[in-house]
C-alpha cells in the first residue's frame, strides 16, 4: 500500500494526530538545532534524581492508551521526516503532546558511565507507564536524572 492509501485508510483522530506529531517534531527539531540544552530544559522543568524503579502513579486506561497512540504518532512521523530525529528531537516532541493531552510525562535523560570526553548521551520519555520514546535504551546508559511534573 502506498503512504497515500495508508493516510486515507487512517482514522481522521489518528490523521489529526500525525500532523500533530509531525508539527512537534519539527518544532522540537529546531530547538535542538539551535538553542542550547539549559534553554530547552528550561521548558521541562527542574531536574530531579531518577526515580526509582516502579515510582510512577497509576495511570488510567484511556491515559496509557493514549500513550500509545503518541508513541505511534512520533514513530511514524519520524519515519517520514526528511531529517534524522534525534532521541532527544523525538522525546521533545512527545513530550509536547502529552502534555496537550492533559497527561504527565517523564523525560529521562542518561549517559554511559566512565567516558572520558564527549560521553554517549540519550533521552527517552515514558507517560501513563508506558515507554514512548527511546526504548529500547542503548547498552551502558544510565539515568542521571528527569525532568517531571
Amino acid at each position: 500500500m502506498t503512504v497515500l492509501g495508508r493516510w486515507r485508510s487512517l482514522e481522521p483522530a489518528r490523521r489529526r494526530l500525525l500532523l500533530q506529531a509531525l508539527a512537534a517534531l519539527c518544532v522540537a527539531a529546531l530547538k535542538v538545532r539551535f538553542l542550547p540544552f539549559p534553554r530547552i530544559a528550561t521548558g521541562l522543568g527542574t531536574m530531579q534524581p531518577p526515580r526509582p524503579d516502579g515510582a510512577e502513579e497509576p495511570a488510567r486506561p484511556e491515559e496509557t492508551a493514549r500513550a500509545r497512540d503518541i508513541r505511534w504518532a512520533i514513530a511514524a512521523a519520524a519515519r517520514r521526516f526528511p531529517f534524522e530525529c534525534a532521541c532527544l528531537t523525538r522525546a521533545l516532541a512527545a513530550h509536547s503532546l502529552a502534555l496537550t493531552d492533559g497527561l504527565a510525562p517523564i523525560m529521562h535523560m542518561g549517559a554511559e558511565p566512565g567516558q572520558r570526553g564527549r560521553a554517549e548521551t540519550h533521552a527517552w520519555l515514558t507517560v501513563a507507564g508506558v515507554g514512548v520514546t527511546g526504548y529500547p535504551l542503548p547498552p551502558g546508559i544510565v539515568e542521571i536524572g528527569c525532568f517531571y511534573r
